[in-house]
């Protein structure tokens, strides 16, 4: 049979944690995070779920393990806001910066039928949603997703993005999350 090179196949990845439960990790989230994936199967495989509904944790390895995206950002830095792909959130970014070395990577998955489903994994420490994001929960919440995105930044270049906001609107967001 002649095989079609046109033809993509794409499947759904397993992992297990500590106490082995199975842990789905979607088709979309290993094309997003593709070279964070083996550092999170490593972490998972180190985490007790405990049967959890919810798990939202930063395993640290205690050694360098890659890079950080999601960086510190001073006065000093060049801030820019662009959508990501896959979201309709506005993510801050910092132009002109290099990722940062990490020993941490940051699980969040919920609790299935038949285990557990990733909802996000990568290198880096916990972060909070995008201000604008519509999940934002509580007045609580928003404040804590406020800070955070007016201290950090994902280093430009390094992210999928459809675009760079205008100036404009990178000027309104930026004055949103001074």
């Amino acid at each position: 049979m002649e095989r079609n090179p046109n033809l993509l196949v794409l499947v759904m990845l397993t992992a297990k944690t500590k106490d082995g439960f199975s842990v789905q990790i979607p088709k979309k989230h290993m094309k997003l995070h593709a070279q964070d994936i083996p550092a999170v199967i490593d972490a998972l495989a180190q985490i007790e779920a405990k049967g959890e509904n919810f798990i939202k944790t930063c395993y640290d390895f205690g050694r360098l393990i890659g890079f950080t995206v999601c960086v510190k950002t001073t006065d000093d830095d060049d801030i820019v806001f662009a959508s990501r792909v896959g979201r309709s959130t506005k993510t801050r970014f910092v132009r002109n910066r290099q990722p940062a070395p990490c020993s941490t990577v940051t699980i969040i998955m919920t609790r299935t039928a038949d285990g557990y489903r990733l909802i996000t994994g990568y290198i880096g420490g916990l972060a909070e949603r995008e201000v604008d994001d519509p999940a934002i929960s509580s007045a609580e919440e928003f404040k804590r997703c406020l800070k955070f995105w007016s201290e950090h930044a994902l280093c430009l270049g390094y992210v999928p993005i459809k675009a760079l906001l205008s100036k404009n609107e990178t000027e309104f967001a930026t004055r949103v999350t001074a």
